[in-house]
């Protein structure tokens, strides 16, 4: 057996540490070494007598000895490992206790040397926050980036009486533009009213220009009053004329709704009775006429072609039904014809007695024609009746 082994360098092992470790797993690699050289005789007896029950036996106790070797060098090997992973925590833990020791005493160190520097770090950032604020207070963008910290005193100050005096500037500002603009929605919404208040006209007649002044914006109350007043007259007549046109608009809607609604009543009229002619289109002698009849005169007529249409369909089915009676009789009459010739031909080559027979059923199977008058079919019937007798006699009198 080929020596077993593991280099040791490859895992950065030393070679004394190596050695206690393989010490471990050398009882087993000897047992294996044994094992192996007694396969290896079984093996070579085999290939000369493959059929000797023996070497079967052998074979098998071998391989569970080395069965029972594999177990015994996986519980070293577990064991083995768990001893150095253990090992490896318990170093770990050195390792830990000293690091924690040191980081907590280099810890206080180092807060002694910061402590002047976050001082300084303290004094910078206070002095920040309070020039931002007194900055806030006259809505100053930008603040952040303007280096308050170390910002000498007397240029902040300029700074701080700039934006100061910029707000109270664009406050006054604004103020003034609020009231301006407070002031023009107040005109506006007086124009707007004013406006309604005479939508008929554009331009109002101004009794002391005699002339014509617009309505402004800039309109005073006063002048409102006089435009108003001399448009008074002119008001009150336009209001009538507006009554009026609305008055005549109105019925003029009234008038072309009226007319629609004839209109549509028409045309559901004419969709109806057009969807109801369309199956008696044949029938039908004026399809436009119905189209514009009352609707009394268009029931009655409707309902006389539909009785037509009933009475010409009974009309076919009867004249079918004849026409089929009729081929029929035909038919019937044509196959008695058959066979009476035939019942003919062969009587004329069948005895005298026979011949009678033939005769006689003949006569027998005669039914008339189809008569509908009353007293002619009494006539028939009796004459069938002779038949029957004469033709019974016949029959008795060969027997």
């Amino acid at each position: 057996m080929t020596a077993l082994t593991v280099n040791h360098d490859k895992y950065g092992i030393e070679s004394v540490k190596a050695q206690q470790i393989k010490a471990h797993f050398q009882p087993m690699l000897d047992k294996m070494e044994v094992l192996e050289k007694e396969a290896n005789k079984v093996f070579t007896r085999f290939k000369k007598d493959p059929t000797n029950m023996e070497l079967i036996l052998e074979a098998y106790e071998i391989r569970q000895k080395l069965v029972k070797v594999r177990t015994g060098t996986k519980e070293i090997h577990q064991k083995q490992k768990a001893f150095y992973r253990q090992a490896g925590l318990y170093i770990d833990g050195w390792k830990n206790v000293q690091l924690f020791a040191g980081q907590d005493l280099e810890s206080q160190l180092l807060g002694i040397e910061k402590a002047e520097e976050r001082r300084q770090e303290k004094i910078l950032y206070e002095r920040k926050e309070e020039r931002m604020n007194q900055l806030r207070e006259y809505e100053v963008e930008g603040i952040e980036s303007m280096g308050l910290a170390t910002m000498p005193e007397n240029v902040f100050v300029i700074l701080l009486e700039g934006c100061k005096d910029s707000f109270n500037k664009a406050k006054i500002a604004k103020d003034e533009a609020e009231k301006q603009e407070l002031l023009d929605i107040e005109k506006r919404r007086l124009l707007r009213n004013r406006t309604l208040d005479m939508a008929e006209y554009k331009y109002i007649y101004n009794q002391e220009t005699k002339g014509y002044k617009e309505l402004t914006i800039d309109t005073t109350e006063e002048e409102f009053k006089k435009m108003f007043a001399a448009a008074d007259g002119i008001r009150v007549q336009a209001r009538k004329d507006k009554e009026k046109l609305i008055a005549k608009n109105q019925k003029l809607n009234e008038e072309r709704e009226r007319k629609q609604r004839v209109i549509d009543k028409k045309k559901a009229r004419t969709e109806k009775r057009d969807g109801e002619m369309q199956p008696l289109m044949v029938y039908i002698r004026d399809y436009t006429g119905m189209l514009d009849m009352t609707e009394k005169d268009y029931q009655k007529e409707l309902g006389e072609i539909k009785q037509a249409k009933i009475d010409n369909e009974v009309f076919l089915a009867e004249q079918l039904i004849k026409e089929n009676r009729k081929k029929k009789l035909e038919e019937e009459r044509k196959r008695k014809e058959q066979e009476q010739e035939k019942q003919k031909l062969e009587a004329a080559k069948a005895p005298d007695k026979e011949k009678l027979v033939t005769f006689a059923n003949e006569i027998a199977d005669m039914k008339g024609p189809d008569i509908k008058d009353a007293e002619l079919k009494k006539v028939l019937d009796k004459a069938v009746l002779y038949l029957q007798n004469t033709s019974k006699f016949i029959t008795d009198k060969l027997v």
